[in-house]
């Protein structure tokens, strides 16, 4: 699945869901894909969780406050927080649930506290001053780079198709797992978080998403074709020449028909440029 390059490593407890409906009631849900950070927190693994349902992971006739949560984000589009106790997993949770794709929705655990220590758990009054604009922000900003995510972009496809006059980038930093291997996944964090703010340096007026790991999309809408490419051009020359080593595929489309096949010429574009930067070497 897509999300696991996007969300494995992500500190913060995440899940999707698909909830079980009887009628307008939810009365169970099938976990579609946890992070490694909720399989810590529960204590169980991906081949325990994914693909199975809630009842037949715990055996527990449920808590419908949550069920209610994934059923409201899922089937209508609602986002929500919710600041409430789960006797199954023992803890009280403050989490926040958005709508993903079609009767499916993500959860994101932001607080939690143990039982023993409920009088101290995030306050309900609390939680909900967060506006449905800051949900959105958090739902749909990359927490590492501050640019948009996958599911941003799912939301700005139908928007962007049939745009015109509109250069499009896939770039892919190059050797981040062996950075993230040799020297950790902070050095990692630091190379992304770098490569960034160059990137926004070099597109100051273009939307920037982070498409995984180490893959970012740009998309810059009102350009002529002869700017977009000696652009493209430079800043090709710019990250084949310095210490961000970035391999990068680009395309001007005078009508944006399909957003994802536009993409995918892009990524393809991009590892021609991988293969001959490394055939270079």
């Amino acid at each position: 699945m897509e999300l696991a390059c996007v969300f494995d490593d992500y500190p913060s407890s995440l899940f999707v869901v698909e909830p079980i409906m009887d009628g307008m009631v939810s009365r169970d849900f099938v976990y579609i894909y946890v992070n490694d950070a909720f399989c810590l927190f529960l204590g169980r693994s991906r081949v325990e969780l994914v693909g199975h349902r809630f009842l037949e992971v715990f055996a527990d006739p449920g808590e419908h406050v949550w069920f209610d949560l994934f059923r409201d984000a899922a089937i209508y589009g609602k986002y929500r927080q919710v600041s409430d106790v789960s006797t199954v997993i023992g803890k009280h949770l403050l989490a926040e649930a958005f709508h993903v794709e079609p009767n499916r929705c993500c959860c994101i655990i932001r607080d939690f506290v143990t039982l023993d220590g409920a009088e101290d758990a995030p306050d309900e009054a609390d939680a909900m001053q967060l506006s449905g604009t800051e949900l959105a922000r958090r739902a749909y900003v990359d927490y590492l780079t501050g640019f948009y995510n996958r599911f941003y972009l799912q939301e700005k496809s139908k928007e962007i198709a049939g745009m015109t006059n509109v250069g499009m980038t896939y770039l892919d930093i190059n050797n981040l797992k062996m950075i993230n291997d040799t020297l950790g996944h902070h050095a990692g964090d630091v190379l992304i978080q770098d490569f960034s703010k160059k990137l926004r340096e070099l597109y100051p007026r273009s939307e920037i998403f982070r498409m995984g790991g180490d893959e970012f999309l740009v998309i810059s809408p009102d350009v002529t074709e002869e700017s977009f490419l000696a652009r493209s051009a430079g800043v090709q020359k710019f990250f084949s020449e310095g210490r961000m080593s970035t391999a990068m595929g680009f395309r001007f489309c005078k009508s944006v028909v399909g957003l994802w096949e536009e993409i995918d010429a892009c990524d393809a574009l991009m590892y021609q440029n991988k293969r001959a930067m490394k055939e270079a070497n």
